[in-house]
């Protein structure tokens, strides 16, 4: 008796075990739902910033044609007006100030690569921490799983403790009665 009593507090220990142990893996599993959806906003930002430098690049590319074809107009203009000493001054100062601005374009061109570089770099993290948080959902799942398959079979096996008490308090019932009794009622033996 006193040893069934013992098996039936340690079943019921391993089942409030098991079940915080439930509990514990389901505020994992929410957290890391937390978690996967802030990544996913984060890699959604970057991409829209990556799409944004990339317009920029784009632009950036086209001021640069641009600058291209203004200087080589700019030097057709400045071989035909050669005799021209003032028009010479002036072509040469629109000249450097086109170089000027075809510097900055491709300074601002190379920080618009090297950022694009940077954020295809931060995306290709969150890309790899995505499938990691992915991999350890799975597992969680999994282990869920595993506690929910030992939670029934705790359920059951409490269900099982229940009913042989219930058959040993009917047993010890029957021996307790008076003679006459027990030979009137059911054996110990028949269920």
């Amino acid at each position: 008796m006193a040893e069934e009593r013992f098996k039936a507090e340690d079943a019921r220990a391993q089942l409030e075990a098991l079940r915080q142990q439930l509990a514990s893996s389901e505020e994992e599993l929410a957290s890391l739902r937390v978690l996967a959806a802030t990544e996913q906003e984060n890699e959604s930002r970057l991409q829209a910033e990556l799409e944004g430098a990339r317009g920029r690049e784009r632009q950036l590319a086209q001021d640069l044609e641009d600058a291209e074809a203004q200087i080589a107009a700019l030097t057709r203009l400045l071989a035909e007006a050669r005799p021209a000493e003032a028009g010479l001054r002036r072509a040469e100062a629109e000249l450097r100030s086109l170089r000027d601005r075809l510097q900055d374009s491709e300074e601002k061109l190379g920080r618009t690569q090297a950022h694009g570089a940077e954020l295809q770099t931060v995306m290709d993290a969150v890309g790899r921490e995505r499938a990691a948080l992915r991999a350890e959902l799975g597992a969680l799942r999994a282990r869920l799983e595993l506690l929910a398959t030992s939670d029934a079979r705790a359920r059951q096996l409490a269900g099982e403790l229940d009913r042989l008490r219930r058959e040993n308090d009917e047993l010890r019932r029957q021996l307790a009665a008076p003679a006459p009794a027990r030979a009137s009622g059911r054996g110990p033996l028949s269920s």
